[in-house]
């Protein structure tokens, strides 16, 4: 067994306590499953590829129209109310 400890005073645990919040969830795994990596992946080593132009290194929020396919605006078409100069009113 152990032996008394010369210690003059008894050692107590830390006070338990409960976090707040919804608890995180970590599920059990398999013997032969591998760790997690974690949870977001790294956009390090990928160039980026605008989807209006097809140009690498911008996306198309910052196009500019440096080449490539145009794109067409594509508004609703006016139809008007039936009143004005084309309906001879």
């Amino acid at each position: 067994m152990w032996t008394k400890s010369p210690c003059p005073f008894t050692l107590t645990h830390p006070k338990h306590h409960t976090f707040v919040g919804r608890p995180k969830k970590k599920r059990k795994r398999a013997v032969d499953e591998a760790p997690s990596q974690g949870k977001n992946l790294s956009r390090k080593f990928l160039t980026v590829t605008c989807t209006k132009c097809k140009n690498k290194c911008h996306n198309s929020r910052t196009c500019k129209g440096q080449g490539g396919i145009k794109e067409v605006s594509r508004g609703t078409k006016n139809l008007g109310n039936g009143k004005g100069p084309a309906n001879g009113n």
